[in-house]
Formats: C-alpha cells, structure tokens, sequence
C-alpha cells in the first residue's frame, strides 16, 4: 500500500514538473523504421556527421561537430591548438584542483594522475582551462549533499569566465550518501564534458543559459533513491535555455528524467537512457525551480528545435521519450 501511494505522489509530482512544458510541434522523420535500423547499426568509428542532413548541420556549428565526428572516431583525440602548460596532480592530493586552476594560465592543462583526489568544497572553474583524468583518477567530493527542496551546492561550478573549458577522463563521486550535483555550467559557452563517469549523484550535469556545450561519450548513473522517496528526483543531463548544445553518445541509468533537452537548436544523437521515469524529455525547465550555488534557474524559453536522432532508451517506468 506505501509503495503504491509513494508511486502516486511520484506521478502528481512529475505531472506538476511536465505542467510547465510548452507543446511544441513534434516532427518524426519520413521513414522512422528505416531510421531505427540505420540507428542499430550505427558505430561511433563512423562519426557522425554523414549522419546528419543538411538541415541538421544548418542548425548546429561546423567546428563542434567537427570536433564530435573527430573524438567518436579516435576518443583519444587531443585539441592542441589551445595547449598551454601542463600541469600534473599526484595520487593522493587534497584540495588540489581549486588551486591548480587559481595557478593556471589561460589553456593550461591540469591532469589528475590516477588514483583518489579529495575536495571538500565546491570547485570553481573561471578560467578557460582543460581538465584531465588519467587512466582510474577518481575525483571524490565531500559536502556536496543532495537537496530535498531544490536548493543545491555543486561539485564543480563552471563560471562564464571559464568558457572553452573542457572537463575529460574523470571519476566523479561523492561521500555523501546521496550526492548533489556534480557539474553546473553557469552562462557560458563552448564547455565540453568529455567521457566522464558520474555514480549515484542526484544531478550529473545542469547546464543554465550556455551555448555550444559539448556532452558527449560520458556513464552517468543517477541515484535511484527517488523510487523510494529518499529524494524527490534525481535527472542526468539538463539544459536550461542556451542554444546550439550537443548531447551526444552518453549512457545514463536511473533518473527521474535521463536527458531533459530545454533550450533551443541542439543535437542530441545515439544516446542510451534505461531505468527512469522517463529516459528523455524535451521541455522547459520550470523557472524557479532549482536554486544552484545561490543562482535560481529562471527559464525564459521553452525547448525548441531539438534534432533527436538515433537515441534508444530501455525498462523505463513511464516512457523513454
């Protein structure tokens, strides 16, 4: 009998979030068969953009989809036409990330060597720099709580100052015993978070107001505690407004919303979504909603032209799409 009232509330609850969608018109391909088929048998080694129409390349931008069909073809793909000094991290460190970046210049390098990294706070990103992983660096936060009313702190908090970041190769999690959100990108630009793996965090990645950020090859599994009412929600990928993003290749479990596409012109292609309420849901973020690291995500548009292709998503509660 609980469990079937907790499910209730759970249905009020996401009826009251999907209230604040703007229904817009929903185009299917001609032939989504064919499309599905096509999708099956589809490899990353063969990038992506012979895959894409020419309305689809018309509304994203030339270099970041150069730069997805290049790192899906060779994921060990370096940009180096922005490398700066390199800097590396030792096993072990405490605290170490926040002044790395507060040392580094702009496109420096910073690398976690692999082992365990502690942060007790949350990590501010103001400067455009590349942040690695190698091979098993796992990056664990401490006092980065879930929330129960919506107000949250952050692992990482990526700053407007910090535009062309890239965070790649790394292991986030969290001693708490449901972590918060792991990566806010805060109005901003050109952010790419690159084959990163996020376990039991109630929020993987909220990116608010920011254009041209690149999601792409990353395991998120979101905490399921929402199925027992520990925590009203747990979400994987969100955009809130921005435009032109691209969320490509990712795998996420066990949110209540997989990838939640609002904002407008993105790309969100080949990604798997298993175990949610819904795997995918493209809609306007309700303004007000959420409060991160003091700032309220005041939403001013609803999702809007969104290319969806090739996603496929599995044993969710409600629906995948």
């Amino acid at each position: 009998m609980k469990q079937k009232m907790y499910f209730f509330l759970l249905a009020i609850s996401s009826v009251l979030l999907l209230a604040h969608c703007t229904r817009d018109l929903v185009l299917t391909p001609p032939d989504p068969v064919n499309e599905e088929v096509e999708a099956l048998s589809w490899t990353p080694d063969q990038g992506i953009l012979k895959f894409l129409s020419d309305e689809d390349k018309q509304n994203a931008v030339a270099e970041d989809l150069e730069f997805i069909d290049r790192i899906l073809k060779n994921p060990k793909a370096e940009d180096l036409r922005s490398r700066g000094a390199e800097t590396h991290i030792p096993a072990g460190s405490n605290n170490a990330l926040a002044a790395a970046i507060a040392a580094a210049g702009v496109d420096d390098v910073i690398i976690l060597d692999a082992g365990d990294h502690k942060e007790t706070e949350t990590v501010v990103i103001n400067k455009k720099v590349q942040i690695k992983g190698a091979a098993g660096a796992n990056l664990i936060f401490s006092n980065i709580p879930a929330s129960l009313d919506y107000v949250f702190k952050t692992a990482i908090h990526i700053t407007s100052e910090g535009a062309g970041s890239s965070i790649k190769g790394i292991n986030f999690t969290d001693t708490d015993p449901i972590a918060g959100i792991a990566i806010f990108i805060d109005s901003t630009s050109k952010i790419k978070i690159l084959q990163n793996t996020f376990s039991n965090w109630q929020g993987a990645v909220f990116a608010y107001s920011s254009s041209r950020v690149v999601i792409t090859q990353n395991k998120i599994a979101a905490s399921k505690a929402w199925q027992t009412g520990v925590i009203p929600e747990s979400q994987g990928i969100v955009f809130s407004d921005g435009d032109h993003n691209s969320v490509v290749l990712n795998t996420i479990t066990g949110g209540l919303f997989g990838i939640w596409t609002g904002g407008s012109l993105g790309l969100d292609f080949s990604n798997t979504t298993e175990e949610c309420l819904y795997g995918q849901i493209l809609c306007k973020v309700p303004p007000g909603f959420y409060t991160i690291n003091n700032r309220t995500l005041q939403t001013q548009g609803s999702s809007y032209d969104w290319k969806v292709k090739y996603n496929m998503s599995n044993n969710n509660i409600a629906a995948g799409y």
